[in-house]
């Protein structure tokens, strides 16, 4: 059985697909993560627009004019996506940062009356101060908020890629893959 470099490329195409984009991506996310969170919010835009021009044309022909009133919708808030991405992923974060703000303040309440007397109260106290911190960086500063997550996302895509890309070089090295019919399984 052959087992050089071009023989694996060759067998194993597009198994290197996924793992190849995920180190891409994970890199771009990692490396300029405001261009990368505007990219996305863009193409999301786009594709609002798009899966809006389709559900109205069908509704029109149809003549079912609710969810002619959603492709509308859909599509201004498509076109606000694509045309002030920044916009909408700051105030995206901005109302995370609250909801996780009014959460964490909630859960310090909570854990200030249902555990007043408890002696491990500190680590349900650290927590909840730590969420709320992290919930009034995202309101105040949404921007740098969502380049952090893009960037942490970035390094576990990364992360998930190399990871990959190494089940792909073993499972070639180690056993080979039987086709069974209805599917195909990797025996030893």
């Amino acid at each position: 059985m052959n087992k050089g470099i071009k023989d694996f490329f060759k067998k194993n195409t597009k198994d290197l697909i996924v793992p190849f984009a995920m180190i891409l991506f994970g890199l771009i996310f990692t490396i300029v993560p405001g261009t990368s969170m505007a990219t996305m919010v863009r193409f999301f835009g786009i594709f609002l627009l798009i899966a809006a021009a389709i559900v109205g044309a069908v509704s029109y022909y149809n003549k079912t004019y609710i969810f002619m009133g959603i492709a509308i919708a859909g599509g201004i808030v498509g076109l606000i996506c694509a045309l002030t991405p920044g916009f909408v992923a700051s105030f995206t974060i901005s109302l995370v940062g609250f909801i996780i703000l009014f959460n964490a303040v909630l859960r310090l309440y909570t854990t200030m009356q249902v555990r007043k007397g408890e002696k491990k109260i500190l680590p349900f106290l650290i927590n909840d101060i730590i969420t709320a911190v992290i919930g009034v960086i995202m309101v105040i500063n949404p921007f740098s908020a969502a380049k952090g997550v893009i960037r942490v996302l970035g390094i576990v895509i990364l992360i998930f890629g190399v990871t990959n890309l190494i089940e792909v070089i073993n499972v070639y090295r180690n056993g080979r893959f039987v086709d069974d019919g209805t599917d195909v399984v990797w025996e030893e």
